[in-house]
């Protein structure tokens, strides 16, 4: 509770009325080193304003791999190789760190308390089934709570979809395999951390690639057979249908981001494009070079780097709007494989309602399309919709009593609802889009 109120604190005290509002853009950039025995070229975190193009150096992380990253908030989650690591990136600190109980990391997620970890591949010589393929770990001190041992196989991509995890299992045993996976999703309750059924989605018989949710919707990418499946949650309603693109999406790391509405932007022919997954369509094809990327979906860009792995001093990072334009760059360093984009929103302080002031009520939570906001009485008010990294995703006027916001446009995730009165009293209420 004292992290949703400080993270609520942190990112809508500035929602005054009529005060203008900017926002500070920034790119944590988590850099891998270099992979090798004797490498002292290590992992380390660094963040730089995009505004201001101030750059800082956060952390050393003395590991020679990266394989993902994840914001929650106020904090960044890091797998690293064989460790995981929290960073409060509003003060540019480290928080906790743990020792990977897997072979090496490579997807993380966060449901509720728990930072949920995905296990690459085997050890060496590890018991035959391994035990730690999908696992739990406290989201505050990074403490290992519990694992799914009928998940069998390592865990290489995994999505949350309300309290289910829908988990790739890899063909790969003792070695990494990058592209050849079994074919089908291990399906585990959240609630009771235990593997609940397999669902066989590619029907080529092997292939699942990385895999993305939307709604209800699981979709998986396949780069080899060039082919996009997909698994209706409710349902259970499966398909899979051929591709006119040469997918190729990121063995690992970010890969995927939306604006809502089925389009999703991955990379594919050789570069970042956008892509219908309902109805499994080009929207619009190589709208920026490839290479590990984050989108802005704020201020509509890309950032990308990229990764000159014969002279990694060459390493660059560049920003691109919509129109492929380059507009900007940022620093990078050894083998930037890891991007994220965060924002605070900026602006005069406001007041925070307490006792009786600015009550309302909310339904349904969660929602999949329409959220009702329904206030003690009819008055003047700003409602802000603002998503877990202090950006306004949606913002509308009202002075009645009770208001409608359609929200299916945004991705599927937690936000924030910030009602503003007049006066500048507020007073925000948590929800989840399905």
């Amino acid at each position: 509770m004292q992290s949703l109120v400080r993270f609520t604190y942190f990112m809508l005290f500035v929602l005054a009325t009529n005060v203008a509002m900017a926002q500070q853009q920034s790119i944590i950039v988590v850099n891998g080193g270099i992979f090798g025995a004797g490498s002292t070229d290590y992992a380390n975190l660094s963040i730089e304003d995009l505004t201001t193009n101030t750059f800082s150096h956060i952390d050393t992380i003395y590991k020679n791999s990266i394989q993902d990253i994840l914001i929650d908030g106020q904090y960044a989650y890091v797998a690293a190789q064989d460790s995981i690591v929290k960073y409060d990136w509003t003060t540019k600190t480290r928080i906790a760190a743990d020792k990977f109980v897997g072979g090496s990391t490579i997807k993380i997620a966060k449901y509720n308390n728990y930072l949920l970890v995905g296990n690459w591949y085997a050890p060496w010589g590890a018991p035959s089934p391994y035990n730690y393929h999908f696992t739990f770990y406290d989201a505050n001190t990074l403490a290992l709570v519990d694992s799914v041992p009928a998940v069998t196989m390592p865990a290489k991509d995994f999505v949350v979809v309300g309290d289910y995890a829908y988990i790739t299992q890899n063909n790969g045993t003792g070695a990494p395999n990058y592209a050849d996976t079994l074919g089908y999703l291990a399906v585990v309750d959240l609630t009771t951390k235990t593997l609940v059924r397999y669902d066989t989605l590619s029907t080529t018989g092997h292939e699942i690639g990385r895999v993305i949710a939307e709604g209800n919707m699981v979709y998986a990418l396949n780069g080899v057979s060039n082919t996009i499946s997909s698994l209706n949650t409710t349902t259970l309603a499966k398909s899979t249908q051929a591709t006119t693109v040469d997918l190729q999406p990121r063995g690992y790391g970010p890969t995927a981001f939306t604006k809502g509405s089925g389009v999703w932007y991955f990379p594919y022919d050789n570069g970042i494009g956008s892509y219908n997954l309902s109805t499994n369509a080009v929207v619009t094809a190589n709208i920026a070079p490839a290479g590990p990327f984050v989108m802005d979906t704020i201020n509509d860009r890309f950032c990308v780097s990229f990764i000159n792995f014969s002279d990694q001093t060459q390493n660059a990072g560049k920003i691109y709007d919509m129109n492929g334009d380059s507009v900007g760059t940022f620093q990078v360093g050894f083998s930037p494989e890891a991007l994220a984009i965060v924002s605070n929103v900026v602006g005069s302080t406001v007041k925070i309602a307490n006792g009786n002031q600015l009550n309302y009520e909310i339904f349904p939570n969660p929602t999949a399309d329409l959220l009702t906001v329904e206030l003690e009485k009819a008055e003047a008010v700003q409602l802000y919709v603002i998503n877990q990294v202090g950006q306004n995703v949606l913002t509308a006027n009202t002075a009645d009593a009770t208001t409608t916001l359609n929200v299916e446009g945004l991705a599927s995730g937690i936000y924030f609802l910030a009602v503003v009165s007049e006066e500048g009293v507020m007073r925000t209420t948590r929800f989840v889009k399905k």
